[in-house]
């Protein structure tokens, strides 16, 4: 969905496109919004953001999977944007789909260095109620901001959204976090029907802002170009669930204090240091 430069600085979408968003994200489990941040904006993030990410890669092993990494946010300039972290556009889809009382239980980042290989499809959260065949409502989304553009060629997200945000049946969801066997989960009964089911890459141009629900099926590509393909990640949910209580964001007193009201309620699950 383009963004007109009057919806982005009165930071509402119109009725319309408002109407036309949410129903795309909760029936298709997604939505891509163009435009949602200022090219310098973006310039500084992806700058200051490729430091860090070039300061983990040298001292740290991938962690999900072969030449991808993943690792939390400081929260300081340029990431401590209130435009990126309450962003009114974003809060507006939020409300309706998992609360008015959402919070960010992780800051983070997805990035596809060149040579990343395919992970197995999956979920990012396991079902509430393993016990039972149920498709509750939505609880949890994947908010990704864009810093350089996302190709065919750079290792995008792949998803399935045929609604499998939907699926209730514990026996059909892919298990999350786990990338060290990739391959045995790809030759699976289930890695082998998700191979038959056409996956759709998640194409956005830098400075848009992807949302997803959580448990919609997907998976990183390979980066076939010469330029890791960066991505920041905040996970937004409704205040009882928690998504990983290890990987909560630290957030110093004096920089928690400082951020606008609407930013320290999103961010109330942070560890706050003294």
């Amino acid at each position: 969905m383009q963004i007109t430069q009057e919806e982005r600085a009165a930071g509402a979408l119109t009725p319309e496109h408002r109407e036309t968003a949410l129903m795309q994200l909760r029936l298709s489990g997604y939505i891509v919004l163009e435009d949602m941040m200022a090219p310098e904006k973006v310039e500084v993030l992806r700058t200051r953001f490729l430091e860090l990410l070039e300061d983990f890669s040298s001292k740290n092993a991938p962690n999900r999977g072969p030449n991808r990494y993943g690792f939390l946010l400081p929260f300081e300039e340029p990431f401590n944007d209130p435009e990126i972290l309450a962003n009114p556009i974003v809060a507006s889809l939020l409300h309706p789909v998992i609360g008015e009382d959402y919070v960010c239980s992780f800051y983070s980042s997805d990035n596809a260095m060149p040579g990343s290989e395919y992970q197995h499809a999956h979920s990012d959260c396991d079902p509430l109620f393993p016990e039972r065949n149920v498709a509750t409502p939505a609880y949890a989304v994947m908010v990704n901001f864009h810093v350089v553009d996302s190709t065919e060629e750079n290792g995008p997200a792949e998803i399935w959204p045929y609604g499998t945000h939907l699926v209730g049946d514990t026996d059909l969801i892919p298990v999350h976090n786990r990338f060290q066997d990739i391959e045995k989960r790809r030759a699976s009964p289930l890695g082998r029907f998700s191979e038959t089911l056409q996956a759709v890459p998640l194409l956005a141009p830098a400075g848009a802002i992807s949302i997803r629900d959580l448990r919609m099926w997907h998976r990183g590509t390979p980066n076939r170009s010469t330029e890791p393909r960066p991505m920041l990640s905040m996970i937004c949910n409704r205040p009882w669930y928690l998504h990983d209580f290890d990987s909560r964001n630290h957030i110093s007193r004096a920089a928690f204090d400082a951020a606008p009201p609407e930013v320290q309620r999103i961010f109330r699950p942070a560890i706050i240091d003294a």
